[in-house]
Formats: structure tokens, sequence, C-alpha cells
């Protein structure tokens, strides 16, 4: 456990828990902390998940089943399912965020890493592809992902291996979340802008139809119940919509990444 700044005395919840290890990041930075956790952990599998994730009480069990059941395997993405505060009514913003920030198998199968709030690896994997990059605020996961993928391990999906997750609930939540994750994007170009570069083309073509894929990954997808929910959450997108490109292009100017 790894206390990153917290203002609640986490301290003695861990003293509860006498397999619990405590510790202090003073950085800033989830992976800068996760980084702390890895140097402390003594097993052979790691997993992780966030302060603000349940997992299921089989979490364990599955995730290490799972991945030790692949060969090669480098990391194992688990399925997140969401936490809304009227689990029975949803606002357009938690349907926003459950539907357009949780697409885990997407993210494996496409773009090569698992979030880390529910993630499983290995030591031998971390020793080899190296450690989460500690001045990363955001998209850090992608980063390590990726290296994972480059130095060709298996990358498996759990769709058992389940946590919860409280969705964001709010539009400064939501307007904080946008900036962080803008930010960790424009961030990681910076660190790799010589990779970056060769493909201007291909990320102004993504840019501009970024719009049209999300509409339509909105309207196709099934979790969505009937078409007021899908309104709603097409609604939302395209009034932050706006928003994130005056962000991302206050970013290219100069601006500041935030750590959300």
């Amino acid at each position: 456990m790894v206390d990153n700044g917290s203002t609640d005395n986490i301290e003695s919840v861990a003293k509860e828990f006498k397999e619990a290890i405590f510790l202090k990041e003073e950085r800033p930075g989830s992976y800068a902390a996760r980084n702390e956790g890895i140097k402390h952990a003594r097993g052979d599998i790691i997993a992780f998940t966030d302060s603000d994730c349940l997992p299921k009480e089989d979490w364990i069990e599955k995730g290490v089943s799972k991945f030790m059941s692949h060969k090669n395997c480098g990391l194992l993405a688990g399925e997140i399912e969401n936490i809304f505060v009227n689990q029975y009514k949803p606002t357009a913003i938690e349907l926003y965020d459950s539907i357009m920030h949780k697409r885990v198998r997407h993210n494996l199968e496409c773009k090569r890493f698992g979030v880390t709030a529910n993630l499983f690896t290995s030591r031998q994997t971390i020793d080899k592809v190296g450690l989460f990059d500690g001045t990363l605020k955001s998209s850090g996961d992608k980063e390590w992902g990726n290296r994972v993928s480059a130095a060709g391990y298996f990358q498996a999906y759990g769709q058992d291996v389940t946590v919860g997750h409280v969705a964001v609930n709010s539009l400064y939540k939501l307007c904080r979340k946008k900036k962080r994750m803008a930010g960790g994007v424009r961030d990681i170009r910076k660190l790799h802008s010589s990779i970056h570069n060769k493909e201007t083309l291909k990320q102004y073509l993504d840019t501009m139809l970024y719009p049209f894929r999300s509409i339509l990954y909105i309207w196709s997808n099934n979790k969505l119940n009937g078409y007021l929910d899908k309104i709603k959450v097409s609604l939302v997108f395209i009034l932050f919509l706006p928003y994130e490109v005056i962000e991302k292009i206050g970013l290219a100017l100069g601006g500041r990444s935030s750590r959300g």
C-alpha cells in the first residue's frame, strides 16, 4: 500500500492488515508511487489496482491463474465494472465515463496496454522492460504496456478478473480527468519525439476521425440501454469536444500538463 500524498490516515488502516506493507512516496504521481510499491514487492506476480477500486473477492486468485495460464505473458488486463452513485440510474456524465474511459479489451487489442486500475504482471517482465516512467502524470500505463509489447511478451485479457471502479460523476472531475489525459499524451510525445515525429500524418488523421469514431462507438455500444442513454452520452461528448481541442492546443503551445 503506497500513500502518495493522501490527507487520510492511511497508515492506521494498513496496520489492521498484518500482510500489508505501508509505504510513502513523496513525489507526486501515481506511477512514481507504483514504482515504490514494485521495489518492495516480494512476489513473482505483481498486481495493481487503485484507491478508488473495489476488487472482487476472487480477484487475486483469478488474476494469477489467468496470467500463469498463458506462455510468455507480460501483462494481464482485467475487466473494470462501473460503480455509480445510483446504480440503477446513472447520470449522463457517469455513463460517458463508463464507456469512453474504460475500454479494457479495446486498449489491449488496439493500443497494446492495460490500465493500472486492474493489471497483473511478473517480476521477470519488469526486470526486462523496466519500471513505469515516474515523471508521467497520466498515460504511463500505455507507455509501459507498449514497452511490454515491443519486448515480445503476450498480453492477455481477463474478462472474469474484475474490479469495481467509481465512475466520474461531475463536470469538474471530468474536466480534470480530460486535462490529465491530454497532458499525459503530450508528455509521452515529448518523451519519444523522434518516434512520434515519424507518425505525424497518422496522428493528424486520427485526430480528424476521432469525433466520428467516437459517435459511432457510442451508438453501437450495447452497454447503453436504449436511445435515450446514447443521446445523453453523445451530448456529453459534443459538449466536451471543444474543451479537449482547446486543452490539446494549449499544451502544444507550451502549457503545463496537470496531475489531475
